[in-house]
């Protein structure tokens, strides 16, 4: 038996047809740029959401989060069910997921607040691109939450908490266990299945998770490679998922009826798309005795997203898909759940609270010093940071982009903008492009700005397109994404109404240099000290709504 994501063949050509074919399904209206006026609605509020799986008749389409969620691994505690993600240095890190059926999802928390992990994730002395957090593995036990984690260039840690909104405190082990799978065996043990390369060891923690006893080797997987464990023991056996990242994103699942092996390995999922495939996933079981799986599916620049589809068992062992539909279906019927109300992650915010609403991460550590919601209530306020270029200023405010298509729009007040102050909004990746206001001696300019050289510590930020003599106060900037053609563009806005496109089609992309998919980012620097600062309305996005239609603000 093997798994393959089943496409209906008249409604997909690898990456376009799944989003036309997703669209499709859900009933969107994927709308282009307009740059005609139109009249604004009410202003959203901070619970406004982005893009639901849920068709509203009984099924859903996959990705049920199709925004970036990479390495998810997911637990069900009772009714509960919670999903943790790689987050890299997006701080803060470590982000959980709650849901009562699979589908619906919203954030519980982090378990890292701070990346206490050196200077570099303070963007000091550099920075730690693709490293920070990843592929975490959550287990709950004993009445605490456990998260184990590798955090790259320091080693692996344990997270624990009593609930998923925390308080977390972490713990630091003496060893490093690749792409962990944490589990409990029967008497309490902690054993952390880890590796890669296909050689996959089992760790013994003591009891407390504080210390690791032996780390041996339990097994060599026969595709010649393999990482990024999840283990579970079931009805006294334990089985092993792990990523065979080289042949076409297989997953392979590995059993024994005793911790140290000799195992026995097959494969569960194999693939015969080179894009969309699910490579590094495990299962989960339902009230009722039923089992489900999941897995990350690269999905170009929108990132790593998550895919889930019935589990059937043969043999003993837990195959990806139905008996006559292997693999991810796009669209399923739900699981045998009560269904929450339609909802997924939050996305858009007006800055009314007086604490960051919980789907904003900053890129690396923030100065805290440097940024305020009190400072003028219901504004962000950035004051500008001292730094070169964009990766390298902190306190730059990142979220997801969601696909197949979104739309992100922020109102700032550009009025306390210094000389050398550069302020907008941005699609960061290593190949990062912004949208952004630049304050001269003489006034300021609007413009459109790329990373074409690719490079994080030195980027070229070059000024591609240039709107001068700006002399409004209040400016409206906008990007809109299309993961369909992975092409974005950037606009601008002097009345909320009337969106004027700055350049031409951004090429969006996905690389290993950030690892992660593009973010939209809000941020403030400049090259010299500044006593400026960016005051900042809202942020609006959808994925349906007009650019005109999502700048209704105060």
């Amino acid at each position: 038996m093997f798994c393959s994501i089943n496409f209906p063949l008249t409604r997909h050509s690898a990456l376009v047809g799944l989003t036309t074919a997703l669209c499709s399904l859900l009933g969107m209206s994927l709308l282009p740029l307009t740059a005609a006026a139109q009249t604004a609605p009410p202003t959203p509020t901070t619970t406004v959401r982005g893009l639901s799986a849920d068709n509203g008749n009984g099924t859903f389409t996959n990705p049920v989060l199709y925004g970036d969620y990479p390495d998810p691994d997911i637990i069900r505690v009772g009714k509960d069910f919670y999903l943790v993600t790689t987050t890299f240095v997006s701080v803060p890190g470590l982000e959980i997921l709650h849901s009562r059926d699979l589908v619906h999802w919203n954030i519980a928390g982090y378990a890292a607040n701070r990346l206490p992990f050196g200077s570099k994730y303070n963007l000091i002395g550099g920075s730690e691109y693709a490293q920070g957090v990843w592929a975490p593995s959550l287990r709950y036990h004993d009445g605490t939450f456990y998260i184990v984690d590798n955090i790259q260039n320091a080693g692996t840690v344990v997270f624990r908490a009593p609930h998923p909104a925390g308080p977390w405190k972490m713990n630091h082990l003496n060893g490093y266990l690749f792409d962990p799978g944490l589990m409990f065996d029967d008497d309490g043990t902690p054993l952390v299945y880890n590796g890669t390369g296909g050689r996959i060891s089992v760790a013994v923690l003591n009891k407390d998770l504080t210390r690791v006893i032996s780390n041996t080797p339990a097994f060599t997987l026969p595709h010649h490679d393999g990482e990024g464990s999840h283990a579970y023991k079931i009805h006294g056996t334990y089985y092993v998922f792990n990523a065979v990242y080289s042949m076409n994103a297989t997953i392979a699942c590995s059993r024994s009826p005793h911790r140290d092996g000799p195992f026995t390995s097959t494969t569960v999922c194999a693939n015969q798309m080179p894009w969309h495939a699910p490579h590094q996933g495990g299962i989960v079981q339902l009230p009722n005795g039923d089992w489900w799986g999941f897995s990350l599916a690269d999905t170009g620049p929108v990132g790593r997203t998550m895919w889930l589809g019935p589990i059937t068992w043969s043999n003993g062992w837990p195959y990806f898909g139905e008996p006559n539909e292997p693999g991810f279906p796009v669209t399923s019927k739900k699981p045998a759940l009560v269904t929450s109300a339609i909802a997924s992650p939050p996305s858009s915010d007006d800055f009314t609270g007086t604490t960051l609403a919980m789907q904003w991460q900053w890129n690396h550590n923030p100065d805290d010093s440097k940024w305020s919601l009190t400072a003028r209530p219901g504004y962000l306020r950035l004051y500008t940071q001292t730094a070169p270029n964009l990766t390298n200023a902190r306190n730059t405010l990142t979220q997801r982009t969601m696909g197949p298509v979104c739309s992100g729009v922020i109102k700032v007040d550009v009025s306390h903008l210094r000389a050398g102050d550069r302020a907008g909004l941005c699609l960061l990746e290593q190949y990062f492009g912004y949208i952004g206001v630049y304050r001269g001696a003489k006034g300021m300019r609007i413009v459109r700005v790329v990373n074409h050289n690719g490079n994080l510590q030195a980027p070229s930020e070059d000024v591609t397109n240039t709107v001068a003599g700006v002399r409004a106060e209040t400016i409206w900037l906008a990007v809109h994404c299309d993961f369909r053609t992975n092409l974005a563009e950037f606009s601008y806005s002097l009345d909320g109404q009337k969106f004027e496109t700055l350049g031409k089609p951004f090429p969006m992309h996905f690389t290993l240099a950030t690892f992660q998919g593009e973010r939209f980012g809000i941020f403030d620097y400049n090259p010299a000290a500044s006593r400026g600062w960016l005051d900042v309305d809202y942020f609006h996005e959808s994925g349906s709504l007009s650019l005109a239609a999502l700048a209704g603000g105060h």
